[in-house]
């Protein structure tokens, strides 16, 4: 292919996610309005931090379709392996939205507790907290459903997000909930062991996507299907290198073969060899290199 060429599927996969995510920019606007505007008459520290949070996924929505636009266009002469190591990036700044929401909880149960801050009850709130947890669930569901039929790290991180997003509506509805139970200590303790778990996938989101921006080795199950593909070919002497470029990986193949294939031979080895590593969907692409030898050894 011509690294002008236009590509239908990834002009297909372009619209799509753009239209995905486009409703999910729009469900974060109407959970901020619907919980902030409460707050301007009736205090809740709770939920306008709540709001400020679907504040800050709208934001990073929008970042997101940005992002999308680029990492996904075809391949040209700038860059010829295409836009899709732009990603990483994307699942970043989705990840950075995670870790602000824990901070914001963490924030609000300290204050509360140390500051004696006054924890609200109301049916609206209430209401308005259960609608929010309901659409978010379904942004997890659907969003995690999807990334995994097209192996998408943009739609598992949103789908991550969300669900930390569906624990911080829990924790201030908790708030609401509890002062009519009599327990007001409820919304700080909730909100902070649940804090935990939203900083735990925050910072997973990070470290995965900082390796595939940074080359680091894939885990020993990729490097596995890998050798399995060369052993199962007979080849017992070889050398990988896998290592991340952008989301998929680059694998780097040194294999002894006899002396005794001809040159047609060797080069029709590589691309079979070549092929089926590239055919795993971890793999972006692979470079094989026979090496002649007059006996091949075995590494066992």
């Amino acid at each position: 292919m011509e690294s002008n060429d236009f590509d239908i599927d990834l002009f297909f996969a372009r619209k799509n996610l753009i239209y995905l995510i486009s409703i999910f920019a729009a469900i974060n606007f109407f959970l901020f309005s619907i919980k902030f505007t409460p707050t301007i008459w009736e205090k809740s520290v709770s939920l306008r931090s709540d709001s400020f949070n679907s504040l800050a996924d709208f934001g990073y929505s929008i970042l997101v379709l940005i992002g999308i636009y680029i990492s996904y266009r075809p391949r040209d002469e700038s860059h010829p392996h295409g836009h899709e190591r732009f990603r990483p990036f994307i699942s970043l700044l989705i990840s950075i939205s995670i870790i602000l929401t824990g901070i914001i909880i963490v924030k609000d149960g300290i204050e509360t507790i140390f500051y004696q801050k006054p924890v609200e009850t109301s049916t609206l709130f209430a209401v308005v907290l259960i609608i929010s947890i309901s659409l978010k669930y379904l942004m997890y569901w659907y969003s995690g459903k999807k990334a995994k039929e097209k192996d998408n790290q943009i739609l598992e991180s949103i789908s991550k997000d969300s669900k930390a997003d569906v624990y911080a509506s829990s924790s201030a509805l908790v708030g609401i909930i509890g002062p009519y139970l009599g327990y007001s200590i409820l919304d700080p303790i909730f909100g902070l062991l649940i804090s935990t778990w939203i900083f735990k996938t925050g910072f997973g989101i990070a470290k995965r996507n900082i390796g595939y921006l940074t080359g680091s080795s894939p885990s020993k199950k990729d490097k596995q299907k890998i050798k399995k593909i060369l052993e199962r070919r007979g080849f017992k002497n070889y050398k990988i290198e896998p290592h991340y470029v952008g989301p998929k990986l680059s694998v780097s193949t040194e294999i002894e073969v006899t002396q005794e294939l001809d040159l047609v031979e060797a080069h029709q080895l590589e691309e079979e060899i070549k092929n089926q590593i590239e055919s795993l969907n971890e793999v972006a692409t692979a470079y094989v290199h026979l090496e002649p030898v007059e006996e091949v050894t075995n590494n066992d």
